[in-house]
Protein backbone atom coordinates (compact mmCIF):
# COMPACT_ATOMS: atom_id res chain seq x y z
CA UNK A 1 0.00 0.00 0.00
CA UNK A 2 1.23 3.04 -0.45
CA UNK A 3 -0.16 4.91 2.97
CA UNK A 4 -1.12 3.56 6.09
CA UNK A 5 -5.67 3.25 6.03
CA UNK A 6 -8.17 3.17 8.55
CA UNK A 7 -8.80 -0.67 9.71
CA UNK A 8 -12.40 -0.83 9.78
CA UNK A 9 -14.69 -3.27 11.34
CA UNK A 10 -17.40 -4.57 9.23
CA UNK A 11 -20.32 -6.24 9.81
CA UNK A 12 -21.49 -8.55 7.24
CA UNK A 13 -25.51 -9.73 7.11
CA UNK A 14 -25.96 -12.62 5.48
CA UNK A 15 -23.19 -16.17 5.23
CA UNK A 16 -24.07 -17.23 2.00
CA UNK A 17 -21.26 -17.28 -1.45
CA UNK A 18 -21.48 -13.44 -1.49
CA UNK A 19 -21.01 -12.75 2.42
CA UNK A 20 -17.94 -15.38 2.34
CA UNK A 21 -16.27 -13.63 -0.34
CA UNK A 22 -16.62 -10.30 0.66
CA UNK A 23 -15.45 -11.14 4.69
CA UNK A 24 -11.97 -13.25 2.86
CA UNK A 25 -11.26 -9.96 0.81
CA UNK A 26 -11.69 -8.04 3.65
CA UNK A 27 -9.53 -9.73 5.54
CA UNK A 28 -7.07 -9.68 2.67
CA UNK A 29 -6.65 -6.06 3.58
CA UNK A 30 -6.34 -6.56 7.14
CA UNK A 31 -9.57 -5.28 8.00
CA UNK A 32 -11.65 -7.25 11.01
CA UNK A 33 -15.40 -8.50 10.13
CA UNK A 34 -18.10 -11.12 11.36
CA UNK A 35 -20.74 -12.89 9.05
CA UNK A 36 -24.49 -12.81 10.65
CA UNK A 37 -26.08 -15.86 9.16
CA UNK A 38 -30.04 -17.06 9.96
CA UNK A 39 -29.44 -20.84 8.60
CA UNK A 40 -27.52 -23.66 10.30
CA UNK A 41 -24.78 -23.32 8.30
CA UNK A 42 -22.79 -22.29 4.81
CA UNK A 43 -24.87 -22.38 1.58
CA UNK A 44 -27.30 -19.53 1.86
CA UNK A 45 -30.03 -20.70 -0.75
CA UNK A 46 -27.76 -24.14 -1.28
CA UNK A 47 -28.47 -24.94 2.28
CA UNK A 48 -32.48 -25.07 2.22
CA UNK A 49 -32.88 -25.79 -1.12
CA UNK A 50 -34.91 -29.06 -2.67
CA UNK A 51 -33.64 -32.61 -2.74
CA UNK A 52 -31.74 -33.70 -6.13
CA UNK A 53 -31.13 -29.74 -6.53
CA UNK A 54 -28.10 -29.06 -9.15
CA UNK A 55 -26.59 -25.72 -10.41
CA UNK A 56 -27.17 -24.67 -13.85
CA UNK A 57 -23.60 -23.23 -14.14
CA UNK A 58 -20.62 -25.01 -14.09
CA UNK A 59 -17.60 -25.21 -11.82
CA UNK A 60 -15.70 -22.65 -14.51
CA UNK A 61 -17.73 -19.81 -14.08
CA UNK A 62 -20.14 -20.53 -9.76
CA UNK A 63 -16.44 -20.64 -8.68
CA UNK A 64 -14.25 -18.10 -6.97
CA UNK A 65 -11.17 -16.36 -9.21
CA UNK A 66 -8.40 -18.14 -6.46
CA UNK A 67 -9.56 -21.49 -4.89
CA UNK A 68 -10.80 -24.45 -7.04
CA UNK A 69 -10.54 -28.00 -6.62
CA UNK A 70 -8.52 -28.33 -9.42
CA UNK A 71 -11.35 -29.65 -12.08
CA UNK A 72 -11.13 -27.17 -14.38
CA UNK A 73 -10.32 -30.19 -17.11
CA UNK A 74 -13.85 -31.66 -15.99
CA UNK A 75 -16.10 -29.30 -15.91
CA UNK A 76 -19.32 -30.05 -14.47
CA UNK A 77 -22.62 -28.89 -12.34
CA UNK A 78 -22.20 -29.21 -8.86
CA UNK A 79 -24.97 -30.38 -7.08
CA UNK A 80 -26.61 -28.37 -4.23
CA UNK A 81 -24.33 -30.51 -1.71
CA UNK A 82 -21.07 -30.57 -3.67
CA UNK A 83 -21.40 -26.82 -3.82
CA UNK A 84 -22.25 -26.45 -0.48
CA UNK A 85 -18.70 -28.23 0.22
CA UNK A 86 -16.91 -26.12 -1.92
CA UNK A 87 -17.94 -23.17 0.14
CA UNK A 88 -16.67 -24.89 2.93
CA UNK A 89 -13.48 -25.63 1.76
CA UNK A 90 -13.37 -21.79 0.34
CA UNK A 91 -13.78 -21.09 4.05
CA UNK A 92 -11.57 -22.99 6.01
CA UNK A 93 -8.85 -22.38 3.32
CA UNK A 94 -9.08 -18.59 3.84
CA UNK A 95 -9.46 -18.76 7.99
CA UNK A 96 -13.08 -17.28 7.58
CA UNK A 97 -15.02 -19.94 9.89
CA UNK A 98 -13.94 -18.84 13.40
CA UNK A 99 -15.92 -15.24 11.70
CA UNK A 100 -19.27 -17.23 10.78
CA UNK A 101 -22.21 -16.44 13.33
CA UNK A 102 -25.54 -19.29 12.38
CA UNK A 103 -29.04 -19.13 13.61
CA UNK A 104 -28.35 -15.69 14.34
CA UNK A 105 -30.83 -13.07 12.87
CA UNK A 106 -30.39 -9.30 12.31
CA UNK A 107 -33.54 -7.58 13.25
CA UNK A 108 -32.39 -3.96 12.74
CA UNK A 109 -29.31 -1.92 11.70
CA UNK A 110 -29.07 1.56 13.41
CA UNK A 111 -26.57 4.50 14.22
CA UNK A 112 -24.59 4.25 17.24
CA UNK A 113 -24.33 7.01 19.86
CA UNK A 114 -21.16 8.19 18.44
CA UNK A 115 -22.82 8.80 15.13
CA UNK A 116 -19.83 7.12 13.08
CA UNK A 117 -21.01 3.99 13.36
CA UNK A 118 -23.73 1.31 13.22
CA UNK A 119 -25.27 -0.85 15.68
CA UNK A 120 -26.69 -4.65 14.32
CA UNK A 121 -29.04 -5.55 16.79
CA UNK A 122 -28.80 -9.39 16.35
CA UNK A 123 -31.21 -12.26 17.47
CA UNK A 124 -30.06 -15.76 18.56
CA UNK A 125 -32.69 -17.58 17.09
CA UNK A 126 -31.75 -20.31 19.71
CA UNK A 127 -32.53 -18.54 22.70
CA UNK A 128 -34.15 -15.85 21.74
CA UNK A 129 -31.92 -13.16 23.35
CA UNK A 130 -30.95 -10.32 21.59
CA UNK A 131 -27.21 -8.53 21.31
CA UNK A 132 -25.75 -5.18 20.15
CA UNK A 133 -22.43 -5.35 18.29
CA UNK A 134 -21.13 -2.01 16.53
CA UNK A 135 -19.23 -1.74 12.90
CA UNK A 136 -17.91 0.87 11.25
CA UNK A 137 -19.49 -0.43 8.07
CA UNK A 138 -21.94 -2.61 6.82
CA UNK A 139 -21.75 -4.85 4.12
CA UNK A 140 -25.36 -6.53 3.57
CA UNK A 141 -25.25 -10.19 1.90
CA UNK A 142 -28.74 -11.45 2.63
CA UNK A 143 -29.48 -12.58 -1.16
CA UNK A 144 -32.64 -11.93 -3.37
CA UNK A 145 -34.55 -15.39 -2.16
CA UNK A 146 -35.01 -14.18 1.14
CA UNK A 147 -39.28 -13.75 1.01
CA UNK A 148 -40.79 -16.07 -0.95
CA UNK A 149 -43.29 -14.29 -3.39
CA UNK A 150 -46.59 -15.74 -2.98
CA UNK A 151 -49.29 -14.47 -5.48
CA UNK A 152 -53.30 -14.84 -5.01
CA UNK A 153 -56.03 -15.57 -7.63
CA UNK A 154 -59.76 -15.50 -6.68
CA UNK A 155 -61.07 -17.93 -5.31
CA UNK A 156 -58.00 -19.08 -3.91
CA UNK A 157 -59.06 -18.76 0.09
CA UNK A 158 -61.92 -21.67 -1.00
CA UNK A 159 -58.74 -24.09 -2.33
CA UNK A 160 -59.36 -26.90 -0.20
CA UNK A 161 -55.81 -28.55 -2.07
CA UNK A 162 -52.06 -27.91 -1.04
CA UNK A 163 -50.22 -24.39 -1.60
CA UNK A 164 -46.74 -25.03 -1.61
CA UNK A 165 -44.16 -22.38 -2.29
CA UNK A 166 -40.77 -23.66 -3.93
CA UNK A 167 -38.85 -22.15 -0.70
CA UNK A 168 -40.17 -25.55 1.24
CA UNK A 169 -40.67 -28.20 -1.39
CA UNK A 170 -38.79 -31.21 -0.47
CA UNK A 171 -39.56 -34.19 -2.45
CA UNK A 172 -41.49 -35.11 -5.35
CA UNK A 173 -42.60 -38.28 -2.84
CA UNK A 174 -44.96 -35.59 -1.51
CA UNK A 175 -46.70 -35.40 -4.51
CA UNK A 176 -47.17 -39.03 -5.80
CA UNK A 177 -50.67 -39.79 -7.60
CA UNK A 178 -51.93 -36.36 -7.05
CA UNK A 179 -53.04 -33.87 -9.70
CA UNK A 180 -50.33 -31.19 -9.67
CA UNK A 181 -50.24 -27.65 -11.47
CA UNK A 182 -47.07 -26.23 -10.94
CA UNK A 183 -46.72 -22.24 -11.30
CA UNK A 184 -43.23 -20.63 -13.13
CA UNK A 185 -41.22 -21.83 -15.64
CA UNK A 186 -37.68 -20.80 -14.03
CA UNK A 187 -34.93 -22.51 -12.88
CA UNK A 188 -36.33 -24.57 -10.03
CA UNK A 189 -39.60 -24.55 -11.55
CA UNK A 190 -38.40 -26.73 -14.34
CA UNK A 191 -36.17 -28.77 -11.84
CA UNK A 192 -39.40 -29.69 -10.19
CA UNK A 193 -41.60 -30.09 -12.97
CA UNK A 194 -39.70 -32.61 -14.44
CA UNK A 195 -39.44 -34.48 -11.01
CA UNK A 196 -43.12 -34.08 -9.72
CA UNK A 197 -44.45 -35.15 -13.29
CA UNK A 198 -42.95 -38.56 -12.99
CA UNK A 199 -44.93 -39.18 -9.60
CA UNK A 200 -47.70 -36.96 -10.20
CA UNK A 201 -50.84 -38.60 -11.60
CA UNK A 202 -51.79 -35.36 -13.93
CA UNK A 203 -49.53 -32.24 -13.85
CA UNK A 204 -50.14 -28.93 -15.50
CA UNK A 205 -47.45 -25.79 -15.77
CA UNK A 206 -48.30 -22.02 -15.99
CA UNK A 207 -46.39 -20.07 -17.96
CA UNK A 208 -46.87 -15.89 -16.82
CA UNK A 209 -45.58 -14.60 -20.17
CA UNK A 210 -42.74 -15.75 -21.67
CA UNK A 211 -40.68 -18.68 -20.31
CA UNK A 212 -36.60 -18.14 -20.09
CA UNK A 213 -34.73 -19.02 -22.72
CA UNK A 214 -34.07 -23.01 -23.06
CA UNK A 215 -30.85 -24.09 -22.27
CA UNK A 216 -29.92 -28.08 -21.19
CA UNK A 217 -27.40 -27.87 -18.42
CA UNK A 218 -25.10 -30.34 -20.88
CA UNK A 219 -25.00 -30.89 -24.13
CA UNK A 220 -23.16 -33.67 -26.45
CA UNK A 221 -20.34 -32.18 -28.98
CA UNK A 222 -22.18 -31.58 -32.29
CA UNK A 223 -19.01 -32.81 -33.98
CA UNK A 224 -16.28 -35.51 -32.96
CA UNK A 225 -13.60 -34.00 -30.64
CA UNK A 226 -10.43 -36.05 -30.51
CA UNK A 227 -8.31 -35.79 -27.10
CA UNK A 228 -4.97 -37.20 -27.72
CA UNK A 229 -5.45 -40.55 -29.65
CA UNK A 230 -9.02 -41.30 -28.94
CA UNK A 231 -12.56 -39.26 -29.36
CA UNK A 232 -13.81 -37.89 -26.42
CA UNK A 233 -17.71 -37.70 -26.67
CA UNK A 234 -18.28 -36.56 -22.89
CA UNK A 235 -21.35 -34.63 -22.30
CA UNK A 236 -20.11 -30.71 -22.24
CA UNK A 237 -21.80 -27.98 -19.63
CA UNK A 238 -23.44 -25.82 -22.31
CA UNK A 239 -22.07 -22.67 -20.36
CA UNK A 240 -19.11 -23.17 -22.06
CA UNK A 241 -20.52 -20.73 -24.65
CA UNK A 242 -20.73 -18.25 -21.96
CA UNK A 243 -17.53 -16.80 -23.04
CA UNK A 244 -16.16 -13.80 -24.98
CA UNK A 245 -16.35 -15.31 -28.40
CA UNK A 246 -20.18 -15.24 -28.01
CA UNK A 247 -20.52 -12.19 -25.52
CA UNK A 248 -18.44 -9.36 -27.36
CA UNK A 249 -20.96 -9.39 -30.37
CA UNK A 250 -23.82 -6.08 -30.02
CA UNK A 251 -26.31 -7.07 -28.33
CA UNK A 252 -28.50 -6.40 -30.71
CA UNK A 253 -27.80 -9.28 -32.92
CA UNK A 254 -29.05 -11.55 -30.49
CA UNK A 255 -31.93 -12.52 -32.22
CA UNK A 256 -29.98 -13.35 -35.18
CA UNK A 257 -27.75 -15.76 -33.38
CA UNK A 258 -30.57 -17.07 -31.20
CA UNK A 259 -32.74 -18.26 -34.29
CA UNK A 260 -29.70 -19.85 -36.71
CA UNK A 261 -28.97 -21.79 -33.14
CA UNK A 262 -32.64 -22.53 -32.43
CA UNK A 263 -32.98 -23.89 -35.93
CA UNK A 264 -29.62 -25.59 -35.92
CA UNK A 265 -30.62 -27.21 -33.26
CA UNK A 266 -34.36 -28.23 -34.22
CA UNK A 267 -32.94 -29.76 -37.61
CA UNK A 268 -30.14 -31.44 -35.30
CA UNK A 269 -32.83 -32.64 -32.96
CA UNK A 270 -34.78 -33.96 -35.84
CA UNK A 271 -31.95 -36.08 -37.38
CA UNK A 272 -30.91 -37.54 -34.46
CA UNK A 273 -34.45 -38.26 -33.04
CA UNK A 274 -33.69 -35.92 -29.91
CA UNK A 275 -37.49 -35.00 -29.27
CA UNK A 276 -36.52 -32.90 -26.33
CA UNK A 277 -34.03 -31.15 -28.93
CA UNK A 278 -36.57 -30.47 -31.56
CA UNK A 279 -38.97 -29.29 -28.62
CA UNK A 280 -37.19 -26.97 -26.76
CA UNK A 281 -35.67 -25.23 -30.59
CA UNK A 282 -39.63 -24.67 -31.19
CA UNK A 283 -40.82 -23.26 -27.83
CA UNK A 284 -37.34 -21.05 -27.97
CA UNK A 285 -38.78 -19.88 -31.97
CA UNK A 286 -41.72 -19.74 -31.33
CA UNK A 287 -41.02 -16.62 -28.94
CA UNK A 288 -38.14 -15.74 -30.63
CA UNK A 289 -36.00 -15.35 -27.45
CA UNK A 290 -32.46 -15.38 -27.18
CA UNK A 291 -29.85 -15.76 -24.33
CA UNK A 292 -29.13 -11.87 -24.96
CA UNK A 293 -32.97 -10.32 -24.36
CA UNK A 294 -34.39 -12.81 -21.11
CA UNK A 295 -33.43 -15.04 -18.33
CA UNK A 296 -32.01 -17.75 -19.12
CA UNK A 297 -33.74 -21.27 -18.08
CA UNK A 298 -30.80 -23.63 -17.86
CA UNK A 299 -32.08 -26.42 -17.91
CA UNK A 300 -34.18 -28.39 -19.92
CA UNK A 301 -36.50 -30.33 -17.68
CA UNK A 302 -39.93 -29.11 -17.88
CA UNK A 303 -39.63 -29.85 -21.88
CA UNK A 304 -38.73 -33.48 -21.30
CA UNK A 305 -41.35 -33.56 -18.61
CA UNK A 306 -43.39 -31.96 -21.58
CA UNK A 307 -42.14 -34.45 -24.00
CA UNK A 308 -42.37 -37.73 -21.67
CA UNK A 309 -44.43 -37.44 -18.57
CA UNK A 310 -47.43 -36.20 -20.22
CA UNK A 311 -47.24 -32.07 -18.63
CA UNK A 312 -48.93 -29.77 -20.07
CA UNK A 313 -48.35 -25.73 -20.71
CA UNK A 314 -51.17 -23.33 -19.51
CA UNK A 315 -51.37 -20.20 -19.91
CA UNK A 316 -51.52 -17.91 -16.64
CA UNK A 317 -54.39 -18.78 -13.99
CA UNK A 318 -57.62 -17.03 -13.88
CA UNK A 319 -59.39 -17.81 -11.05
CA UNK A 320 -60.07 -21.12 -8.53
CA UNK A 321 -63.03 -22.30 -8.13
CA UNK A 322 -63.03 -25.32 -5.52
CA UNK A 323 -60.85 -27.74 -6.82
CA UNK A 324 -60.55 -26.55 -10.80
CA UNK A 325 -58.10 -24.10 -12.20
CA UNK A 326 -59.07 -21.97 -14.59
CA UNK A 327 -56.63 -20.81 -17.06
CA UNK A 328 -56.87 -17.28 -18.96
CA UNK A 329 -57.28 -19.84 -22.49
CA UNK A 330 -60.74 -21.06 -21.02
CA UNK A 331 -59.09 -24.59 -19.89
CA UNK A 332 -59.97 -26.01 -16.88
CA UNK A 333 -57.39 -28.60 -14.74
CA UNK A 334 -60.28 -30.29 -12.54
CA UNK A 335 -59.86 -31.79 -9.48
CA UNK A 336 -56.59 -30.44 -8.34
CA UNK A 337 -55.01 -31.51 -5.64
CA UNK A 338 -51.63 -29.08 -4.87
CA UNK A 339 -50.43 -26.01 -6.04
CA UNK A 340 -46.30 -25.89 -6.62
CA UNK A 341 -45.45 -22.22 -6.62
CA UNK A 342 -42.62 -21.77 -8.66
CA UNK A 343 -42.61 -18.44 -7.99
CA UNK A 344 -39.24 -16.95 -6.87
CA UNK A 345 -38.77 -14.41 -4.32
CA UNK A 346 -38.91 -10.45 -3.19
CA UNK A 347 -36.19 -8.34 -2.17
CA UNK A 348 -36.86 -6.96 1.32
CA UNK A 349 -34.95 -5.14 4.02
CA UNK A 350 -36.97 -4.70 7.06
CA UNK A 351 -33.54 -4.60 8.98
CA UNK A 352 -32.69 -1.68 7.13
CA UNK A 353 -35.75 0.62 7.40
CA UNK A 354 -34.15 3.43 9.74
CA UNK A 355 -31.27 3.74 7.67
CA UNK A 356 -32.70 3.95 4.36
CA UNK A 357 -36.36 3.84 4.57
CA UNK A 358 -37.44 5.10 1.04
CA UNK A 359 -35.26 2.52 -1.05
CA UNK A 360 -36.64 -0.53 1.68
CA UNK A 361 -40.43 1.06 1.02
CA UNK A 362 -39.95 -0.47 -2.92
CA UNK A 363 -36.74 -1.76 -3.21
CA UNK A 364 -34.87 -1.90 -6.42
CA UNK A 365 -31.15 -2.94 -6.90
CA UNK A 366 -31.07 -0.81 -10.14
CA UNK A 367 -31.53 2.50 -8.08
CA UNK A 368 -27.57 1.52 -6.77
CA UNK A 369 -24.94 2.31 -8.82
CA UNK A 370 -23.36 -1.25 -9.44
CA UNK A 371 -26.24 -2.87 -7.60
CA UNK A 372 -24.05 -2.04 -4.67
CA UNK A 373 -23.92 1.49 -3.66
CA UNK A 374 -26.55 3.85 -2.60
CA UNK A 375 -25.93 7.34 -3.04
CA UNK A 376 -26.86 8.59 0.73
CA UNK A 377 -25.01 6.09 2.43
CA UNK A 378 -21.60 5.89 0.08
CA UNK A 379 -19.38 2.95 1.92
CA UNK A 380 -21.35 3.47 5.01
CA UNK A 381 -23.86 0.49 3.99
CA UNK A 382 -23.09 -1.15 0.36
CA UNK A 383 -24.50 -4.43 -0.66
CA UNK A 384 -23.13 -7.46 -2.02
CA UNK A 385 -24.87 -10.29 -4.23
CA UNK A 386 -27.63 -8.58 -5.91
CA UNK A 387 -26.54 -8.78 -9.53
CA UNK A 388 -28.33 -12.37 -10.85
CA UNK A 389 -26.70 -12.71 -14.75
CA UNK A 390 -29.50 -13.63 -17.32
CA UNK A 391 -26.71 -16.26 -17.79
CA UNK A 392 -23.84 -16.85 -16.19
CA UNK A 393 -23.05 -17.27 -12.04
CA UNK A 394 -23.57 -14.33 -8.97
CA UNK A 395 -21.13 -15.85 -7.37
CA UNK A 396 -18.27 -14.27 -9.75
CA UNK A 397 -20.15 -10.60 -9.80
CA UNK A 398 -20.13 -10.73 -5.67
CA UNK A 399 -16.48 -11.09 -5.56
CA UNK A 400 -16.01 -8.21 -8.10
CA UNK A 401 -18.24 -6.16 -5.87
CA UNK A 402 -16.03 -7.25 -2.72
CA UNK A 403 -12.61 -6.40 -4.87
CA UNK A 404 -14.07 -2.99 -5.18
CA UNK A 405 -15.41 -2.87 -1.75
CA UNK A 406 -12.27 -3.33 0.17
CA UNK A 407 -10.48 -1.27 -2.42
CA UNK A 408 -12.47 1.70 -1.24
CA UNK A 409 -12.45 0.99 1.96
CA UNK A 410 -8.59 0.95 1.85
CA UNK A 411 -9.02 4.37 -0.24
CA UNK A 412 -7.41 2.49 -3.36
CA UNK A 413 -10.37 3.63 -5.09
CA UNK A 414 -12.88 6.42 -4.46
CA UNK A 415 -16.64 6.62 -5.49
CA UNK A 416 -17.85 8.81 -7.71
CA UNK A 417 -18.95 12.07 -6.58
CA UNK A 418 -22.69 12.00 -5.72
CA UNK A 419 -24.33 13.76 -8.86
CA UNK A 420 -22.07 11.27 -10.87
CA UNK A 421 -23.14 8.02 -9.20
CA UNK A 422 -26.51 9.05 -10.28
CA UNK A 423 -25.86 9.31 -13.79
CA UNK A 424 -24.12 6.32 -14.08
CA UNK A 425 -26.36 4.45 -12.37
CA UNK A 426 -29.13 5.93 -14.68
CA UNK A 427 -27.14 5.08 -17.49
CA UNK A 428 -26.47 1.66 -16.43
CA UNK A 429 -30.39 0.86 -15.42
CA UNK A 430 -31.51 2.08 -18.29
CA UNK A 431 -29.27 -0.36 -20.57
CA UNK A 432 -30.60 -3.24 -18.82
CA UNK A 433 -34.28 -2.23 -18.90
CA UNK A 434 -33.58 -1.93 -22.80
CA UNK A 435 -31.59 -5.43 -23.04
CA UNK A 436 -34.19 -7.16 -21.04
CA UNK A 437 -37.44 -5.43 -21.86
CA UNK A 438 -40.13 -6.64 -19.35
CA UNK A 439 -38.18 -9.69 -17.68
CA UNK A 440 -36.00 -7.01 -15.92
CA UNK A 441 -39.25 -5.48 -14.39
CA UNK A 442 -39.68 -8.77 -12.55
CA UNK A 443 -36.68 -9.92 -11.97
CA UNK A 444 -34.77 -7.01 -10.44
CA UNK A 445 -31.09 -7.69 -10.44
CA UNK A 446 -30.74 -8.94 -13.76
CA UNK A 447 -27.46 -8.17 -15.54
CA UNK A 448 -25.73 -8.82 -18.73
CA UNK A 449 -23.17 -11.29 -17.30
CA UNK A 450 -19.75 -9.46 -19.51
CA UNK A 451 -21.39 -6.09 -19.39
CA UNK A 452 -21.41 -6.01 -15.31
CA UNK A 453 -18.31 -7.80 -15.27
CA UNK A 454 -16.11 -5.74 -17.54
CA UNK A 455 -18.08 -2.95 -15.71
CA UNK A 456 -16.95 -3.60 -12.65
CA UNK A 457 -13.14 -4.51 -14.15
CA UNK A 458 -12.98 -1.01 -15.09
CA UNK A 459 -13.35 0.68 -11.68
CA UNK A 460 -10.91 -2.16 -10.01
CA UNK A 461 -8.29 -1.58 -12.53
CA UNK A 462 -8.60 -5.41 -13.97
CA UNK A 463 -10.23 -4.84 -17.12
CA UNK A 464 -8.94 -6.65 -19.98
CA UNK A 465 -8.74 -4.11 -22.69
CA UNK A 466 -7.23 -4.21 -26.01
CA UNK A 467 -3.25 -4.47 -24.99
CA UNK A 468 -3.73 -6.68 -22.57
CA UNK A 469 -5.61 -9.30 -24.39
CA UNK A 470 -2.66 -8.17 -27.66
CA UNK A 471 0.10 -9.00 -24.72
CA UNK A 472 -1.71 -12.28 -23.53
CA UNK A 473 -1.88 -13.40 -27.24
CA UNK A 474 1.89 -13.03 -27.77
CA UNK A 475 2.98 -13.63 -24.23
CA UNK A 476 0.70 -17.39 -23.73
CA UNK A 477 -1.50 -17.96 -26.77
CA UNK A 478 -3.12 -21.01 -24.58
CA UNK A 479 -4.49 -18.23 -21.65
CA UNK A 480 -5.59 -16.09 -24.56
CA UNK A 481 -7.38 -18.92 -25.96
CA UNK A 482 -9.25 -19.84 -22.77
CA UNK A 483 -10.24 -16.25 -22.06
CA UNK A 484 -12.02 -15.94 -25.28
CA UNK A 485 -13.35 -19.07 -25.46
CA UNK A 486 -14.08 -20.73 -21.43
CA UNK A 487 -16.84 -19.42 -19.66
CA UNK A 488 -16.30 -15.95 -18.72
CA UNK A 489 -15.22 -16.00 -15.00
CA UNK A 490 -13.61 -14.51 -11.70
CA UNK A 491 -10.56 -15.95 -12.49
CA UNK A 492 -10.02 -14.24 -16.19
CA UNK A 493 -10.08 -10.37 -13.87
CA UNK A 494 -6.77 -11.62 -11.94
CA UNK A 495 -4.70 -11.83 -14.72
CA UNK A 496 -3.16 -7.78 -14.77
CA UNK A 497 -4.35 -4.96 -12.21
CA UNK A 498 -4.66 -4.46 -8.04
CA UNK A 499 -4.74 -7.73 -6.55
CA UNK A 500 -3.80 -9.62 -9.71
CA UNK A 501 -3.00 -13.53 -9.05
CA UNK A 502 -1.33 -14.01 -12.18
CA UNK A 503 0.11 -17.75 -11.83
CA UNK A 504 -2.73 -19.27 -10.37
CA UNK A 505 -5.02 -17.70 -13.37
CA UNK A 506 -2.74 -18.72 -15.70
CA UNK A 507 -2.59 -22.18 -14.60
CA UNK A 508 -6.52 -22.35 -14.07
CA UNK A 509 -7.40 -20.94 -17.52
CA UNK A 510 -4.94 -23.68 -19.40
CA UNK A 511 -6.31 -26.39 -17.69
CA UNK A 512 -9.91 -25.00 -18.27
CA UNK A 513 -12.24 -26.75 -21.26
CA UNK A 514 -13.04 -24.45 -23.86
CA UNK A 515 -15.93 -23.97 -26.18
CA UNK A 516 -16.76 -26.74 -29.27
CA UNK A 517 -19.60 -25.04 -30.81
CA UNK A 518 -19.00 -25.21 -35.01
CA UNK A 519 -19.57 -21.47 -34.90
CA UNK A 520 -17.25 -19.81 -32.23
CA UNK A 521 -14.49 -18.68 -34.45
CA UNK A 522 -16.83 -17.05 -36.75
CA UNK A 523 -18.36 -14.97 -33.82
CA UNK A 524 -15.20 -13.82 -32.49
CA UNK A 525 -14.88 -12.83 -36.07
CA UNK A 526 -18.04 -10.97 -35.80
CA UNK A 527 -16.76 -10.09 -32.35
CA UNK A 528 -13.88 -8.13 -33.52
CA UNK A 529 -15.56 -6.87 -36.53
CA UNK A 530 -18.05 -4.54 -34.43
CA UNK A 531 -14.96 -3.96 -32.21
CA UNK A 532 -13.31 -1.72 -34.91
CA UNK A 533 -16.79 -0.10 -35.83
CA UNK A 534 -17.34 0.67 -32.29
CA UNK A 535 -13.69 1.88 -31.82
CA UNK A 536 -14.57 4.30 -34.71
CA UNK A 537 -17.58 5.38 -32.93
CA UNK A 538 -20.81 3.57 -34.22
CA UNK A 539 -22.51 3.72 -31.08
CA UNK A 540 -24.75 0.43 -31.98
CA UNK A 541 -21.67 -1.71 -33.13
CA UNK A 542 -20.50 -1.53 -28.99
CA UNK A 543 -21.21 -4.34 -26.98
CA UNK A 544 -24.30 -3.35 -25.49
CA UNK A 545 -25.40 -2.32 -28.98
CA UNK A 546 -27.10 1.01 -27.42
CA UNK A 547 -23.55 3.08 -26.70
CA UNK A 548 -23.43 2.60 -22.81
CA UNK A 549 -20.10 2.50 -23.52
CA UNK A 550 -19.62 5.79 -24.79
CA UNK A 551 -22.31 7.66 -23.03
CA UNK A 552 -20.52 6.32 -19.76
CA UNK A 553 -17.54 7.81 -21.10
CA UNK A 554 -18.59 11.15 -21.68
CA UNK A 555 -19.83 11.02 -17.64
CA UNK A 556 -16.08 10.05 -17.19
CA UNK A 557 -14.76 12.91 -18.95
CA UNK A 558 -17.34 15.27 -17.41
CA UNK A 559 -16.38 14.25 -13.84
CA UNK A 560 -12.98 14.21 -14.46
CA UNK A 561 -12.80 17.75 -15.45
CA UNK A 562 -15.04 19.26 -12.59
CA UNK A 563 -14.00 17.15 -9.87
CA UNK A 564 -10.65 15.46 -10.99
CA UNK A 565 -12.57 11.77 -10.10
CA UNK A 566 -11.64 9.03 -12.86
CA UNK A 567 -13.00 5.19 -12.26
CA UNK A 568 -9.29 4.70 -11.04
CA UNK A 569 -9.09 7.33 -8.65
CA UNK A 570 -7.48 6.57 -5.11
CA UNK A 571 -4.34 6.82 -3.45
CA UNK A 572 -2.96 3.90 -6.02
CA UNK A 573 -3.97 5.94 -8.89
Amino acid sequence: MAQEYKKWHVGIIGAGASGLVNLKTLMEKGFTGECWEMQTGLGGVYLSTYQQAQLTTSNLSVTFSDYSHGDESIPRMYMANEYRDYLKGYSDHYGLTPFLHFQKKVQKVEKSAEGEKYNLIVECLQSGETTTYTYDKIIVCTGANTTASIPCWPGQENFKGQIVHSSVYDSPEDFRGKRVCLIGVGESGSDIAGLVSKVASASVMVKRGKHGHIVNRYQIPPLPVLKGSAVDQRPWPSDLDTNRSHYCIPRWAGPTIGTARARGQGMRGDATGDAVMSKTSRMNGSQNTHGFAIFGTKNDSFVKAIVYNGLELKPSLDRIDGQDLHFEDGSVFENCDAIILNTGYRMSFPFLEEICPDFCACPDVRSLWKHSFHADLGTDVMFSGFARPAFGALPPCSEMQARYISMLLTGERVLPPKDVQLKLTELEAEQEMWQYDGAAKRVKGLVDFLLYMDGMAEVIGCYLNFWRMLHLLVTNPRVWHAVNFSPIGGVQYRLYGPDAKNQYAKQALSASLCSRFPDRYVLMAWSWFFWIFGKMGVYFCTRSGSGLEYRKAAVFADAKKRYGWTPLSGIEA
